[in-house]
C-alpha cells in the first residue's frame, strides 16, 4: 500500500520539508528558553526525539541548540535578539503549526519564513 507519511504534491511524492524561520525576539533568550523550545517542538509537529535537546554557547557570544529527531533534526541559533530556526524532516509536517509555535514560544516580533519541499522526483 501507499505510505501514509508521504504527502502528494502534483505528481511527485513529498518526502520531507525544510522549514527555516529567521526572526527578531521581543526579549533576550537564554539557554533554558532554547532547551524548552527544542524539548517541546518535536511533539508539536509529531516528530520523535532520538537525542537532545542539547544547548551550547557559541564562540561569538551567542547560543545554539539541537534536537536530533528520528526524521532528521531541529536546530536554533541565537545571537543577541536574532533567532534562526531550522526544522528539517524526511517526512511532511504541518508547517503552519510549526511556525505558530516558533513565533509564540520564542516571542518573535518580526520573522521571515522559507520552506523547501523535498520530493521523490530528482
Amino acid at each position: 500500500g501507499e505510505r501514509s507519511d508521504i504527502l502528494k504534491l502534483g505528481g511527485a511524492a513529498l518526502t520531507g520539508m525544510h522549514l527555516m524561520v529567521d526572526g527578531v525576539t521581543e526579549r533576550l533568550l537564554i539557554a533554558k528558553d532554547l532547551f524548552h523550545f527544542l524539548a517541546t517542538c518535536p511533539g508539536i509537529i509529531g516528530m520523535t526525539v532520538i537525542r537532545g535537546p542539547e544547548v551550547f554557547r557559541t564562540g561569538t557570544g551567542g547560543i545554539c541548540g539541537i534536537t536530533v529527531i528520528a526524521e532528521s533534526h531541529i536546530s536554533i541559533h541565537v545571537q543577541g535578539t536574532e533567532v534562526h530556526v531550522d526544522v528539517f524532516s524526511c517526512r511532511g509536517f504541518e508547517t503552519a503549526k510549526a511556525i505558530q509555535f516558533i513565533q509564540g514560544d520564542l516571542g518573535l516580533e518580526r520573522y521571515r519564513v522559507q520552506q523547501i519541499e523535498r520530493s521523490s522526483e530528482l
